[in-house]
């Protein structure tokens, strides 16, 4: 009997140790529970494995459906595990999702996939963004930029989005000295608003694109933010080359970049659009109205949209 032949799409799901076994049945319940739409092999994405009894807890698991492995070094971030895997992989094209990835959605790998069999499109993502670090640092400054028109009080702001991302409430010196030291650090990789971006989670993109785009190792969050959000970032190398880059939603639509804030699926409206969850989506989630309205100002700026909450 002959082998059966290889899917063409692989879907990479990044297990990382140190995030323990929670995060990955998360995704294996929501996995199971939903048909993804299209023809696929599990590949799983250990990284930092060290602990025996951690590593056969993942592998029992998700046996029953025979996923292939590959193993990397806690060292780098997500993007440096994906581009290893991209390496080692023979399939035509990836579905990169991280550690806190929980399909929401029959159908929600198809709806991802399926816009690349038109070779005009580089990637397609379940979320994508306009939001940008550097211009919300300059602004926290007092230096101006696109955020004035959206937000109020900066100090106010400030604490919102603190909260929001679960931190703590800091002094007013220590954060200007270290909101300082993060606009100077991100200077040389940042982009201002509007930085469009595919977010990298629930990134569906050729194998050979993604190699193609020469990404050198991400070891800081400052690379990764470049790399993700930046002046040299993965959306404006696909761009740089005539490549769409897609967010799709539930309605299965592609959308251009210019249409991202229309889709409710990454910190505006109810998020209802979603495709794929991770602790970003989930973090919007459990916000508060105000903290709410303070990430979709980060987000989309003056597009953004109040969800079905009042914004407090």
């Amino acid at each position: 009997m002959s082998a059966q032949p290889r899917p063409r799409t692989a879907l990479v799901h990044l297990v990382r140790a140190a995030n323990g076994e929670a995060p990955f049945d998360a995704f294996m319940t929501s996995y199971e529970r939903l048909d993804a739409g299209h023809e696929h092999e599990l590949v799983l994405l250990l990284k930092g494995f060290g602990a025996p009894d951690l590593l056969q807890a993942i592998r029992r698991r998700a046996a029953a459906h025979a996923p292939s492995e590959i193993r990397v070094g806690d060292e780098g971030l997500d993007i440096e595990a994906y581009l290893k895997a991209a390496g080692c992989l023979p399939h035509e094209q990836v579905c990169l999702l991280n550690s806190f990835s929980e399909p929401l959605v029959d159908g929600w790998l198809g709806a991802l996939a399926e816009p690349l069999a038109d070779h005009r499109t580089g990637a397609t993502a379940a979320t994508g963004s306009w939001g940008s670090i550097l211009g919300f640092g300059l602004w926290q400054a007092g230096l101006g930029g696109s955020y004035d028109c959206v937000f109020g009080d900066r100090r106010q702001t400030r604490d919102i989005w603190h909260a929001a991302n679960g931190l703590g409430r800091p002094s007013d010196h220590s954060y200007r000295v270290r909101n300082a030291i993060d606009v100077l650090r991100t200077l040389r990789v940042g982009s201002l608003f509007p930085a469009v971006h595919l977010r990298t989670n629930a990134l569906c993109i050729r194998r050979q694109t993604l190699q193609g785009l020469a990404i050198s190792a991400a070891r800081t969050r400052r690379a990764n933010y470049g790399l993700e959000s930046g002046r040299d970032s993965i959306t404006r190398r696909l761009q740089a080359r005539d490549l769409g880059t897609l967010v799709v939603g539930r309605s299965g639509v592609p959308l251009e970049p210019s249409r991202w804030p229309e889709a409710a699926v990454f910190w505006q409206d109810e998020q209802q659009d979603l495709l794929v969850g991770d602790n970003q989506t989930r973090l919007y989630d459990a916000a508060t109205p105000a903290q709410r309205a303070a990430l979709r100002g980060y987000a989309w700026g003056l597009h953004a949209r109040p969800s079905a909450r009042s914004d407090g």
